[in-house]
């Protein structure tokens, strides 16, 4: 029996033959680590396929409640609608996400929207890694790196989720600057040592905001893969991205400032010689600013593995210490 959530299993049964056209039974489940504004679980099945994994956009599974965290995926009804768009479309660039088998965000029968995908027998980067020679660690890299190319050719001339092409009011830099802010200002009010040095931290965003030089065209981008988590490698080593819902079109440096700080010594062979360095100094700026942010607000909700989220939110106050003082 699959345990206590929201959807009756004969329901879901349903909805499995409905994907399948068979009959399918549900033979077992265990919860899977999630986004934070999302249940994920794994679903055991007896029938064509033996696996699948259940997502839900639910209320109660959004660990930042009300607030808009520069980190999460969309916080309204477009999130799950953005899941399958989003999947759509990197489906259609030659990029691998999980295969949607149901999807429901009518609405009709439940207050959430939940969809059915196909279960990745996957593991991260660092799973992989450990025993693997230098050629290898190159040659699969190289495969990420195709990935990565093949989703950063989706191109347009406004910034934005895929559902919105609207000509916004500010450049992106200008958005991420307001994220930045917002962060600095959060843990300012809570952290001693970034309030003592809220003014320099300041003026160095300051500093490389007003370096950039306008832009007109922009790269669709996933903002969160790293090499534990959203980009996972199969049994033939072919990659797969998962997590989808928060991608968007952006300037692509904030995609490689992440990849930098996440792949350290690894992103040699993820690196584009396009990418613009002031671009990369002010986003790298950014993100460790609103990664220490949005992992201290997880950290204060009581998002699984506590000590992790603390490690990770001091280690980025750290960085953008140092980094306000060069």
């Amino acid at each position: 029996m699959i345990p206590p959530f929201p959807i009756p299993e004969d329901i879901l049964a349903a909805n499995l033959k409905e994907a399948f056209g068979t009959h399918v039974k549900i033979i077992g489940s265990n919860a899977l680590t999630g986004g934070a504004r999302k249940k994920v679980i794994r679903l055991q099945l007896r029938g064509p396929i033996k696996e699948v994994v259940l997502l839900i956009w639910q209320n109660e599974h959004d660990y930042f409640g009300e607030r808009d965290n520069p980190l999460s995926e969309r916080s309204d009804r477009t999130a799950p609608i953005l899941y399958k768009a989003n999947s759509d479309l990197l489906l259609s660039a030659g990029v691998r996400v999980p295969q949607l088998y149901y999807f429901d965000a009518s609405y009709r029968l439940f207050p959430y929207a939940y969809a059915v995908v196909e279960y990745i027998q996957g593991i991260t980067f660092y799973e992989w890694l450990p025993d693997r020679s230098p050629d290898e660690v190159k040659i699969l890299l190289g495969k990420i790196s195709d990935c990565l190319n093949r989703m950063h050719r989706l191109r347009r001339d406004t910034y934005g989720t895929l559902l919105d092409d609207s000509r916004k009011s500010i450049p992106c830099h200008e958005q991420a600057l307001g994220e930045a802010c917002q962060g600095l200002t959060g843990l300012a009010e809570s952290i001693d040592i970034v309030r003592e040095n809220k003014m320099s931290v300041r003026q160095k965003l300051d500093e490389l905001f007003q370096a950039i030089e306008p832009r007109t065209k922009y790269s669709f981008i996933h903002d969160e893969l790293g090499p534990e988590e959203h980009l996972l490698i199969d049994a033939r080593d072919e990659i797969v991205l998962i997590d989808v819902d928060g991608c968007h079109f952006f300037d692509l440096e904030r995609e490689y400032a992440y990849l930098q700080l996440r792949f350290g010594n690894h992103f040699e062979y993820l690196k584009r010689d396009d990418l613009n360095e002031k671009r990369m100094q002010f986003y790298t700026f950014c993100l460790h600013i609103t990664a220490a942010y949005g992992h201290y607000l997880l950290y204060q909700q009581g998002f699984p593995d506590p000590e992790s989220l603390r490690g990770i939110y001091q280690g980025n106050i750290q960085k953008f210490l140092k980094l306000s003082m060069v």
